[in-house]
């Protein structure tokens, strides 16, 4: 956990990905994709996704039980090795 939020990029669909909506031959499918991309940028307001980070999550060797690791909160760091 950080003491304060990093601030951070805040999600965006990016440009070249829309960009490139006008290549596709069927205008009826890039228009749904368009509308999807909307959808998504609404989706991420709605449900309060922020540009604000306030911890991270490392497990390269996958070694963290993750079962029961998000039931109840955590502060500080956790360290768990099985064998």
């Amino acid at each position: 956990m950080t003491e304060k939020p990093i601030k951070g990029k805040a999600f965006e669909v990016p440009e070249q990905f829309l960009n490139h909506l006008s290549s596709i031959k069927d205008k009826r499918l890039a228009d749904e994709i368009q509308t999807l991309c909307g959808r998504v940028k609404q989706l991420v307001v709605e449900l309060g996704i922020s540009d604000e980070c306030t911890g991270f999550i490392t497990d390269g060797d996958l070694a963290i039980p993750w079962k029961n690791c998000f039931s109840r909160e955590h502060r500080g760091t956790m360290s768990v090795r099985c064998f």
